[in-house]
């Protein structure tokens, strides 16, 4: 028997959808095994609009001009890490680790890695305070104890120095004084006393005893005044009074010694020892590049003896450590002569996304003005602009750096930004 239409129509209605439903699937397992869109590769593409690094242009051998790195980093608590690593502890202004986390602190205020940094470097502070106070450097102690007492106003070491300086706390330092009320005066009932007059009996008084004829002591010997200025020259090294006080210090003792015998034994130790202890704090000082401290030992050591090659030895190793020290700091690079540019290439996966970033990076300029150790520090993308920045700086040029009258070889750092023009 057959269908009515409704039968036929409904069979018709089925027929159509399984049809569809086989050539949906035919189709999903062409894309599936073909993948057209991996066909084309980044060179076949339709590349956009030319695109260059904003701090760009062509390359030249010597360009009158060469185009301004960008060298302003926009993480203050990463900069200040470098600073601190690199010893910029105070100096230079702009960049130096006490500068970049008191900027933490004005966005952030109780940010606890600068605090601590800046806890770190007052506690270094401090004892660069101690030994200008103990060189009779009052003008510079003061000067650091301020510093940090301007933005540390709790700390203890600061604190103590300041006393020791006589110079008046901050307002927050000043502690108030805890005053005690005086006791309330006891209410005392006032009774009568009864008193009784008893008579003393009469005593006859012994007579007088004569004291005994005292013998004079003898006369101490007299002090030799050479033995006693080298026990006050022996005291006052042993309490590290080198320079100061001006009366009481172990140099004021050896010129006294000097001023009796230059040429007596006593003298003539003495002067070794005092020599040879200037000379290792003004080691000391150096290897922690106290330059003022350093140069103020070295003064005092010349002052005692007459020794050219070793008060040039000193000399030669606080330059040496300064030299290095210097290198050592992350310097911007727009600050050093660009000889030779090479310009980033702009990468092609980057471009056909229309993606714009940056990269950070820093490395060592040689005495030679070449470029080594480029190390990338942070960059926008991960997998993106890094390669063709790092290839652009192992091609670059600079004038080399001079300091303390030498050529150096300086680390360096800058920002390489791509963007579409």
């Amino acid at each position: 028997m057959s269908g009515g239409p409704d039968n036929k129509q409904d069979s018709t209605d089925i027929l159509l959808l399984l049809g569809g439903l086989v050539v949906a699937g035919v189709g999903l397992s062409w894309l599936l095994l073909a993948k057209p869109w991996q066909l084309l590769s980044s060179e076949e593409r339709v590349v956009p609009p030319p695109v260059t690094a904003a701090t760009t242009q062509p390359r030249a051998a010597a360009p009158a001009s060469p185009p301004a790195l960008e060298t302003t980093l926009d993480n203050p608590l990463q900069m200040a890490r470098l600073a601190f690593e690199a010893g910029m502890l105070v100096e230079p202004a702009g960049y130096s680790a006490w500068s970049l986390y008191e900027q933490v602190l004005e966005e952030t205020p109780n940010q606890p890695e600068a605090l601590d940094g800046l806890t770190l470097i007052a506690d270094s502070l401090v004892a660069r305070a101690a030994v200008a106070l103990e060189q009779g450097r009052l003008n510079d102690a003061r000067d650091i104890v301020g510093r940090i007492l301007g933005t540390l106003p709790d700390h203890d070491g600061a604190t103590a120095l300041a006393a020791e300086l006589g110079d008046p706390l901050p307002a927050a330092n000043r502690r108030n004084p805890i005053v005690s009320s005086p006791p309330s005066p006891a209410i005392v009932e006032a009774k009568p006393a009864l008193v009784t007059i008893v008579e003393a009996p009469q005593i006859n008084e012994p007579p007088p005893i004569e004291p005994p004829v005292e013998t004079p002591a003898p006369e101490p010997p007299p002090i030799d005044p050479m033995v006693e200025l080298r026990t006050s020259f022996d005291e006052a090294m042993a309490d590290n009074r080198l320079l100061t006080p001006s009366d009481g210090s172990a140099t004021h003792f050896l010129v006294e010694m000097r001023a009796l015998d230059a040429e007596a034994d006593e003298v003539v130790e003495a002067e070794e020892q005092l020599f040879n202890e200037f000379l290792s704090r003004a080691s000391a000082a150096t290897d922690v590049v106290d330059v003022a401290a350093a140069e103020t030992w070295i003064d005092a050591a010349e002052s005692v003896r007459d020794d050219p090659l070793a008060i040039q030895r000193a000399r030669t190793q606080l330059t040496d450590r300064m030299i290095l020290a210097e290198s050592m700091k992350p310097y911007p690079a727009s600050q050093l002569g660009l000889v030779e540019y090479t310009q980033p290439r702009y990468p092609m996966r980057a471009a056909n996304r229309n993606l714009e970033g940056w990269v950070d990076v820093e490395f060592y300029v040689t005495t030679e003005g070449t470029t080594r150790d480029i190390v990338v520090t942070n960059a926008s993308h991960e997998d993106y602009f890094r390669q063709q920045a790092v290839e652009a700086v192992e091609r670059w040029q600079f004038e080399p750096r001079v300091f303390l009258g030498q050529t150096i070889e300086q680390r360096v750092y800058t920002r390489i930004r791509f963007n579409f023009e």
